[in-house]
């Protein structure tokens, strides 16, 4: 399926739809709240341009779309499908400032069916947390990913640790949740 939509930018990891699949296998978008990063208000004209584009992907796909009810990205957020999520308090705070963090994992609990919270303060830049995080895989195995940036590829890493340890990953300082 291809999409055509006039948008001011094209940055989706942040302001586009996050799929979820229930139990049954059905699929929906959650729809987040979008403030431009904290640099408007959501009434912004620019930030509600791009704060719908999941309801019109969602409506585009005839799948169902529920409102989050919090200012969240899908870029600082990463999810193992199985409970298991980790974000930055970076974003998530500053994006929400009158919000407490009990707010926060009842909406996550709610819409993705986070029973397994990491919070970090915050990634290397703002809530990139790419380079700072192992990605939990649905088998529980931590995966490290060495950036572009650094390689000029993106190398997989598999690690596998029951406790937080700390790592040097070429050149990140990383640690290892599981």
């Amino acid at each position: 399926m291809i999409l055509s939509l006039s948008l001011p930018m094209l940055y989706w990891r942040d302001f586009g739809p996050i799929f979820t699949t229930n139990g049954e296998g059905e699929k929906r978008i959650v729809d987040c709240a979008f403030n431009c990063w904290g640099y408007f208000a959501q009434s912004n004209v620019q930030a509600r341009m791009m704060e719908r584009i999941d309801r019109d992907v969602a409506a585009d796909m005839g799948l169902d779309s529920v409102m989050m009810r919090i200012v969240s990205e899908g870029g600082d957020c990463e999810f193992n499908g199985k409970g298991m999520l980790i974000t930055t308090e970076a974003c998530e705070f500053q994006r929400n400032p009158n919000l407490a963090r009990e707010e926060f994992e009842n909406e996550f609990w709610r819409l993705f069916g986070a029973t397994n919270l990491i919070w970090l303060k915050q990634g290397l830049v703002d809530d990139d947390r790419y380079d700072t995080t192992m990605i939990p895989g649905p088998d529980g195995v931590g995966v490290a990913y060495r950036t572009a940036a650094a390689n000029n590829h993106v190398c997989p890493v598999p690690l596998s640790y029951p406790l937080l340890t700390p790592c040097q990953l070429n050149y990140f300082y990383c640690r290892v949740f599981l």
